[in-house]
């Protein structure tokens, strides 16, 4: 539209409007002051809204688990290597692991233990002590040239089949040497040098005590007081077992050097690969300690198991429900807890302690009895155990877990009476099929399969058996409804069962792996009682249960075993944005395609898929999608990615030797002191300063998972497990990009669209990975990704072991912003770019040239003192004299060392600079405005230059900038109107206004409500929609609701249906009208959208009850001309998180929606007060584009 010229108002009262104005925003009463609270996560997954997790933690008990040897088969004499080295024995030292004392129940660690007086079991106080410097270790050697007891210096090579190695003889300890002929030497080592080509080494000593004897010899003994242990620097693989079919492990190499005597003469066959170590008194501290506390807390299966258990459960706390029981005394299940039996309920600081005592004292003795433990457990869930007392199931969308951990092979009688009632297990998992079925009946499998198949609460709603536990005094709600969440492959609704299994030191005849595919072919065998067939069905009831199996060789290995299983029990998939379409308008043939993003909690990795739609329902048509970037990324090697980050003025590859110094600051030094990487505790020295590096922390960003912390990886477990590299896809909609899709009359433009038509169409999408990906639209290739500077200093998060788990080590967002794509014409060329922000992820911007999308370039990098967390959506226009720009609102918590105003910056699309800085009057350090989403008002849309831009904040203001002389105030902010309630309160405003020309007026319609921090979900202020006609003068409107040039609406709900009769508004002459939303607490916090001259808006209504997903969401369509209001629930119990408006082959409107729980759903547009045909309204900016 043309915009008429407006007289400049004289000074003085220009001076005076603006006095005002600040003076009337400071007046208002405003509802949320103080810094804005933005969560960590999405406000469904906050743990207090969702129920707890039950769990029940089943513990082997079994006689062998209290074995110095893991596996079985390492149960070597002690005149054997294989007892004393980690190569051959799981529980054996090692020293490049930092074997930290165990988690006491409240947070603080058992003490180090004391290597003069190390407890047998460091859990009892009362245990024996030993003095570990009190043994007396002997060495004999040959040395090059026979010596006498007065030498003191010693060239000479082992006579054992131990090999020397560099820490054979450690400086400062004390050794004895003997000789032939009584010759003795006591003293202590003051340099050793060891040659590994020649296998001596050169030994010197001082403060010689004793030095006795004649003649010379070459034969001599070393005797040290204290500890040895060997270490392996031969080929073979790190517990190497094999098996044969029948579970007798094999003669190979690996178990012929484990089985030599330590007593045989120097090089025997298969000899000099284990190197002689000693820890004495005189051994630095560090070591002495490392050493006692393995003594004292690992040396045992049983020890090794409560230290793991008790670590990886420590940071949990009440947002979890969990239990304890052992194999061996399961039936003291019925009752309500004692030592051996803890209930599943609140893990809170009580029940906690009495876990972990539980944990700490039980005992090793019995047999193997699994089937009959897991069945209790799958018993104790459903409430059928004889006598039972408590009742573990508070929720009917609860989920249930058991942990079930062994050491060994179940060895039990079990004839299957352990179904629900009197009903048997049998083959339970007969015709389930591929991984799931096999033939045999009765198996651990089939206990697995059981209770995951069977409904575990199954009755009338309102009696006992459907009745569950009380909550905080309540009574008991309905636990047999069948509305659990799916979650990847726990998919059941139903109350059942989830399986975690943990092998400690077992390996089954099938060889383990976690690829989908392989695992689809395996034929499951019979297991036999007591064989090495019961571990291919201890992992085939992970796999029938719907958890996952972890196979742990030793101390590394458990405890990543175990935090992956409490990291999946966190997993809740979701989604946070609307869908993206590659067309608005849908046609026949291929082509529609829908591009759904989701996430996953507790793992936080995510996903774009494609999926078709039909293009006369625009319906998400069936089956598989068409890809999956997860999958097409996780596949791809990292070496083989294209990382991009900005290097001055141009993208360099985002790699170690690329980094600048400043940059390389940000992952280095992570073990350093203070360590900010959780596993620094527990990593040995040489990893840590791998760590410390950085190069490894960057490949691991890239892809790189061979330094992930996997049950299997026991070199280099530097970094947290992924389940995916693609990082949770949150905020940021995904974007399509294909050919100019603008109609500009500028010059070059039409020629500049016929050169692009064919561009390969790329999907964008900012994940919190730290990177924006580029996606193949064809094929969801990832083309190359690129790395923000702004969000590179907390990228060292995401390697934290712990991240996600807890409030010290939180889920973080990165590139969380929406990315927009614009055609702009810049340094004498058009050119298609892509601007985005970062959400909570930074206070920064970044635009990327992306007109061959194989081929980016970089433009610029955005900060400023005064912008905040870029929650602003870019606006791609240009000014009156050509100048292409990009415009955003200045964020929440735009402070220190920011002034917390709202702010309107406009830059120079080509280079970044600022073109205009607009302040508002509104905001401070204290109560920053939070001025975020932002509007433009374009002269034509075939010109697209800003003629005005529109802003809401949080303090309820609705402000317009003027950015080139075209309405007073000239270059300077408006407040337009003011959105409060009843009371005088402020009304936030956090989505864009919404512009639209309407009887040649322009109209700004806005909506309040937020729903950005845990604070937010109680809110039940009273929250309004309301379309504001702007007279282009320099006055603004006050408050709406106060003022009589705005009409009200009045809209009144009915059951699951809304309405409210049109007003009549001049147009002209008034301000227009508004509405209050119905209900206390709903509010409008996503995009609203237009349908032709209705107004489409989706509310949410938050709600604590644990078993709805965030709360209930309604559709509301507004008539543009009076309010009329049509509405409907769109559910009881799921969260709309964004919604599109298309056009289906015959003309029909239809709103394709994306919920909360990951579903994308499709509402027929006439519903809500439409026609058959979307009505073409004059749209005012292409942003709806994007």
């Amino acid at each position: 539209m043309t915009a008429h010229p407006l007289q400049p108002m004289p000074r003085p009262i220009a001076r005076a409007v603006r006095l005002l104005a600040a003076m009337a925003v400071a007046a208002a009463s405003i509802a949320h002051a103080a810094q804005t609270q933005i969560a960590d996560e999405p406000l469904i997954t906050q743990a207090e809204f969702k129920p707890k997790p039950n769990l029940m933690v089943i513990l082997d008990d079994s006689g062998s688990m209290g074995s110095d040897y893991m596996p079985d088969v390492a149960n070597y004499a002690t005149s054997r290597f294989g007892l004393y080295t980690p190569q051959c024995n799981g529980v054996a030292y090692d020293p490049s692991y930092s074997y930290t004392p165990p988690r006491k129940s409240d947070g603080t660690s058992y003490d180090p233990a004391v290597f003069t007086a190390a407890l047998a079991d460091g859990f009892d106080s009362t245990s024996t002590s030993v003095d570990l410097t009190g043994n007396s270790r002997t060495l004999t050697v040959t040395m090059d040239t026979a010596v006498g007891s007065s030498a003191t210096t010693f060239t000479f090579r082992s006579n054992n089949t131990a090999a020397l190695g560099a820490g054979s003889f450690p400086p400062g300890v004390k050794v004895k040497l003997t000789g032939g002929g009584s010759r003795v030497i006591e003293g202590t080592v003051d340099t050793w040098t060891y040659d590994a080509g020649t296998d001596k080494g050169t030994l010197k000593l001082k403060n010689i005590t004793t030095a006795s004897g004649t003649g010379t010899a070459t034969a001599w003994t070393a005797t040290f007081a204290g500890q040895f242990y060997f270490t392996y620097r031969g080929s073979e693989p790190k517990l190497g077992y094999t098996y044969d079919t029948s579970g007798t492990v094999q003669d190979n190499t690996f178990r012929n050097q484990c089985n030599l005597s330590r007593t045989s003469a120097w090089g025997t066959a298969n000899g000099n690969v284990f190197e002689f170590n000693v820890i004495t008194a005189e051994s630095p501290e560090a070591i002495k300690t490392n050493y006692a506390n393995w003594y004292s807390y690992y040396r045992t299966r049983q020890l090794l198991m409560r230290t793991a258990m008790g670590q990886a459960l420590g940071p949990l706390g009440e947002d979890y429900r969990i239990g304890f029981m052992t194999i061996n005394k399961r039936s003291k299940a019925s009752g309500t807890g004692d030592a051996e039996f803890r209930p599943v309920i609140d893990f809170n600081a009580a029940h906690k302690a009495d876990f972990y005592s539980s944990l700490y004292t039980s005992a090793a003795s019995g047999s193997t009895p699994l089937r009959g433990a897991l069945s209790t457990a799958g018993r104790y869930f459903a409430k059928n155990l004889s006598s039972q007392k408590t009742d573990p199931m508070q929720y009917a969308c609860q989920r249930n877990f058991s942990l079930l951990t062994t050491d060994g092979y179940w060895n039990e009688t079990f004839n299957g009476n352990g179904g629900l009632g009197a009903a048997t297990i049998g083959n339970a998992d007969g015709g389930a099929g591929a991984p799931y079925q096999d033939s045999h009946s009765n198996t651990l499998a089939d206990v697995a399969y059981y209770y995951y198949a069977t409904d575990l609460r199954n009755g009338t709603p309102g009696s006992a058996a459907c009745t569950g536990a009380p909550v905080n005094g309540n009574p008991g709600q309905d636990v047999c409804a069948n509305i659990v969440a799916p979650s990847g492959k726990d998919t059941a609704t139903h109350q059942h069962m989830t399986t975690f299994t943990i092998g400690l030191g077992v390996i089954g005849n099938k060889a383990f792996t976690t690829d989908e595919a392989a695992i689809k072919n395996i034929t499951w065998d019979e297991p036999v009682n007591n064989t090495i067939t019961t571990v291919d069905d201890l992992w085939h009831a992970s796999i029938n249960g719907r958890g996952q199996h972890y196979s742990a060789q030793d101390a590394q290995q458990l405890s990543t075993a175990i935090q992956g299983i409490v990291t999946a029990i966190q997993d809740v998939t979701g989604a946070g944005s609307a869908t993206a379409t590659s067309t608005l308008d849908l046609v026949q043939g291929d082509g529609n395609i829908a591009f759904e993003a989701s996430y996953t909690t507790g793992s936080w990795f995510g996903d774009v898929q494609a999926r078709e739609l039909d293009s006369h329902t625009a319906a998400v048509k069936a089956g598989d999608p068409k890809w999956s970037a997860r999958a097409k990324l996780d596949a791809k090697s990292a070496a083989s990615r294209k990382i991009y980050f900005k290097n001055g003025t141009a993208l360099s590859e985002f790699t170690w030797d690329n980094l600048t110094t400043a940059l390389k600051a940000n992952f280095q030094d992570l073990c350093a002191s203070p360590a900010r990487l959780t596993q620094c505790a527990t990593l040995s020295t040489g990893n840590k300063t791998t760590v410390n590096g950085g190069a490894e922390l960057v490949a691991y960003l890239r892809g790189d998972r061979t330094k992930e912390a996997t049950a299997t990886n026991a070199t280099a477990p530097l970094f947290r497990e992924r389940k995916s590299v693609l990082g949770d896809i949150i905020n940021s909609k995904p974007v399509h990009v294909g050919k100019p899709p603008f109609g500009y009359t500028d010059a070059g433009y039409a020629a500049f669209k016929t050169s692009q038509v064919n561009r390969k169409k790329v999907v964008y999408v900012g994940a919190n990975d730290g990177m924006l990906h580029a996606l193949d639209a064809a094929t969801g290739e990832e083309l190359w990704a690129y790395v923000p500077t702004a969000v590179m200093p907390n990228l060292y998060k995401l390697a934290d072991v712990k991240y996600g788990s807890n409030t010290s080590q939180p889920h973080t967002y990165f590139v969380d912003g929406k990315t927009v794509q614009g055609d702009v014409y810049i340094n004498g060329a058009w050119k298609t770019i892509l601007v985005g922000g970062l959400n909570k992820g930074g206070r920064a911007y970044y635009a990327l040239d992306v007109t061959d999308p194989d081929a980016p370039e970089a433009l610029w990098e955005f900060t400023d003192d005064n912008l905040g967390l870029t929650y602003s959506d870019p606006v791609i226009s240009k000014l009156a004299d050509g100048t292409w720009t990009v415009a955003f609102g200045s964020g929440y918590n735009n402070v220190s060392p920011g002034d917390g105003k709202g702010r309107l910056f406009v830059v120079n699309a080509a280079t970044g600079a600022v073109l205009r800085d607009i302040p508002t009057t509104a905001g401070s350090t204290a109560t920053p405005s939070g001025m975020a989403k932002i509007n433009v008002w374009v002269k034509s849309l075939s010109d697209n230059t800003a003629q005005r831009f529109y802003a809401g904040d949080l303090l309820g203001n609705l402000w317009r900038f003027d950015v080139d002389d075209l309405v007073a105030p000239k270059k300077g902010a408006l407040l337009l109107a003011r959105m409060q309630d009843a009371s005088g309160n402020a009304q936030p405003i956090t989505t864009e206004p919404k512009l639209r020309e309407y009887d040649k007026q322009p109209i700004v319609a806005v909506a309040t409500g937020r729903y950005l921090g845990r604070d937010d979900i109680d809110d039940t202020q009273v929250q309004s929609i309301a379309a504001i006609r702007d007279p282009l003068t320099a006055t603004g409107w006050g408050v709406v609701r106060t003022s009589s040039a705005f009409k009200k609406v009045t809209i009144a709900k009915t059951g699951t249906t809304a309405s409210g009769a049109a007003v009549t508004v001049d147009w002209a002459t008034g301000g227009g009208w508004w509405a209050d939303l119905p209900t206390g607490g709903e509010r409008v916090a996503m995009p609203m959208e237009w349908d032709g001259a209705r107004l489409l808006a989706a509310t949410t209504l938050p709600d604590g009850n644990q078993c709805k997903s965030g709360g209930a969401s309604w559709l509301y369509s507004f008539g543009l001309a009076g309010g009329a209001t049509k509405g409907e629930q769109y559910s009881p119990d799921t969260l709309i998180v964004g919604f599109s408006v298309v056009t289906t082959d015959d003309g029909k409107p239809k709103i394709i929606v994306r919920t909360s729980g990951n579903k994308t759903d499709v509402k027929d547009g006439t519903g809500l007060g439409g026609g058959t045909t979307i009505k073409r309204a004059r749209r005012v900016s292409w942003r709806e584009l994007n």
